[in-house]
């Protein structure tokens, strides 16, 4: 394939250590179509070994760092700039203008969504506005709050869920019990309500987090490519085991009815335009399915979503490039599990 067809991929963030087992299965579908280069603030970071390039550009938060990645796709050629953070998603997203006239279109959603998904107070009041079911949540802002938030959610009897408002990542996530085994840290750390008022308590600056009840279920994973709400393609996926917010372990699997028309409604509620990773508590007895966070960028899961035969971040790229969805939505036939090994959460300097 010649140069001038090539498909040349700038991504941000690219020593995220999910990025790595994300992008082989991309260059074994183009083989010799595709050229992958990151961005970094970090300055002689050795890429990892799925890049073609690695470029030193200014921090997310400096005024220079879009300029900076408009010369990098001027002078590089880049087509299509990925974003892997919920904080790069939501300043690409806002500056698609300057990246199109540098002469690349960014993958992901338009900015609206992207805030919307990165506020998840304003997300799951979106959710109720739909009808799809969510967590009993309250918006605390001091610690005070906090424990009466809990007492209202049925705390100590019922476990509880604390996290951010926004860009969490699947970090910064805790469960709150009042019998609490601190050994375990799998699939999240695990606090007494005394404790997490101690941690509130001192905390600099303002402080918004979301007090949930913890549903029941199977916690499951779903990232979807979307085309002005209806759905090109969606791949399930179970979590085993956690490491720092990210899954290491668990399995792609078939679809549902209960879980289709969950994501139908969202999708097309929320009129979502490209790629989507819903996270939802699944009850295995009344096939509920509550939603409790949404993310509007690509994620972590996409790379795994491809060895069950769904290669969404592929379909995305295309319909980035060409503006034509799948023929066909793309969907996983049979479950296929998964493990994945990582020494460190950054590549070593």
């Amino acid at each position: 394939m010649s140069d001038t067809s090539m498909m040349r991929l700038l991504i941000t963030d690219p020593l995220h250590p999910v990025v790595e087992c994300t992008v082989w299965p991309l260059k074994a579908r183009y083989r010799d179509g595709l050229a992958v280069f990151g961005v970094s603030a970090v300055a002689g970071a050795v890429p990892p070994p799925s890049l073609d390039g690695l470029f030193v550009c200014p921090s997310l938060d400096d005024p220079r760092f879009v300029p900076a990645l408009a010369e990098l796709i001027r002078r590089y050629r880049i087509e299509i700039v990925l974003p892997w953070t919920d904080a790069e998603a939501l300043v690409i997203s806002r500056h698609v203008s300057e990246l199109a006239a540098a002469g690349a279109r960014a993958a992901c959603p338009p900015a609206a969504l992207v805030e919307l998904a990165c506020d998840k107070w304003m997300t799951l009041q979106r959710l109720v506005e739909l009808s799809v079911p969510v967590p009993a949540t309250f918006l605390v802002r001091s610690a005070v709050e906090l424990v009466d938030a809990a007492a209202e959610l049925g705390y100590p009897k019922r476990p509880l869920m604390v996290k951010p408002r926004g860009l969490a990542g699947g970090r910064g996530v805790w469960s709150i019990r009042a019998a609490v085994d601190l050994t375990c840290t799998t699939p999240r750390p695990r606090l007494p309500l005394e404790a997490m008022h101690t941690a509130v308590s001192i905390m600099d600056g303002p402080v918004e987090l979301l007090v949930q009840e913890e549903v029941a279920g199977a916690d499951i994973s779903i990232d979807v490519l979307a085309v002005d709400g209806k759905i090109a393609g969606q791949a399930a996926r179970t979590r085993a085991a956690v490491l720092d917010g990210l899954c290491v372990q668990g399995t792609v699997q078939p679809s549902w009815p209960e879980l289709d028309q969950t994501v139908e409604r969202v999708m097309s509620g929320l009129r979502w335009s490209h790629l989507a990773n819903m996270q939802v508590i699944a009850d295995p007895t009344t096939g509920t399915v509550t939603v409790y966070e949404i993310n509007g960028r690509a994620a972590g899961s996409l790379g795994v979503g491809s060895h069950a035969g769904v290669d969404l971040l592929a379909a995305a790229l295309d319909y980035t490039r060409t503006g034509v969805p799948p023929a066909t939505p793309l969907r996983v036939a049979a479950p296929v599990g998964f493990r994945r090994y990582w020494q460190d959460q950054t590549w070593p300097l």
